[in-house]
């Protein structure tokens, strides 16, 4: 408000300098700004996909271990003095042959080898 009277009330008058200009334009503020929203987002997605790595990986550990139990629990079947019948594919129950329990065993050790930690 520009004036050539002097302030009321007897002060004194003193000169008001404008603000200074933005240190960067509107459209450079809004491009960074933009930048700094993209990389946060980026940030976010990289969070949710090690996030989802992380439960697919206790996830398989988990079902390693269930395989890793059940291969132990087939051998010490297997390896018992008793001869067990064993349920078949089809539905059936008989007993295994040497050869099939034998190729049983070697299943099994290496389901413990492949799932089950030293």
């Amino acid at each position: 408000m520009g004036s050539t009277s002097p302030p009321p009330g007897g002060q004194p008058s003193r000169l008001v300098k404008p603000p200074p200009p933005p240190a960067e334009s509107p459209e450079a503020a809004r491009a960074r700004l933009n930048q700094q929203l993209q990389k946060f987002e980026d940030n976010r997605e990289d969070e949710a996909l090690t996030e989802e790595k992380v439960q697919a990986a206790k996830s398989e550990a988990a079902a390693a271990q269930q395989r890793c139990s059940d291969a132990r629990r087939n051998l010490e079947l297997l390896d018992s003095s008793v001869r067990r019948r064993f349920q078949m594919p089809d539905g059936s129950v008989r007993r295994l042959t040497e050869e099939e329990r034998q190729k049983r065993i070697d299943e099994a050790n290496q389901q413990i080898k492949e799932n089950c930690n030293p």
